[in-house]
């Protein structure tokens, strides 16, 4: 496994299966990865990372769990492999988005 040293928010993180070159470009095969079993917690760290749950871009149920969401997000990149390669931030947004739409 390649680990790459990433600076977020003045911190000093380590992502595992990322290269430096890469770090930017983190998809939905990374974080699905994680999430299959390889990383789990860094799966769940980069979906919290997210943030914007209770947000003005999102309509996440305030009595939605975090593990809701988890799942949520898990279920998606499982049903749409052909989506996988794209931005990570963007199918974390698409499935919480399909989730829990905005009237």
């Amino acid at each position: 496994m390649c680990l790459a040293l990433i600076l977020l928010g003045g911190n000093l993180a380590l992502w595992p299966g990322a290269s430096a070159a890469e770090g930017d470009d983190l998809t939905g095969n990374d974080l699905h990865r994680w999430c299959q079993g390889e990383n789990v917690p860094w799966c769940e760290d980069e979906i919290d990372e997210y943030g914007l749950w209770y947000g003005e871009d999102h309509c996440v149920p305030e009595a939605a769990s975090f593990q809701q969401i988890v799942d949520v997000v898990k279920r998606y990149l499982v049903n749409r492999p052909e989506r996988r390669h794209l931005d990570m931030w963007d199918l974390i947004s698409d499935a919480v988005d399909q989730a829990w739409p905005c009237n």
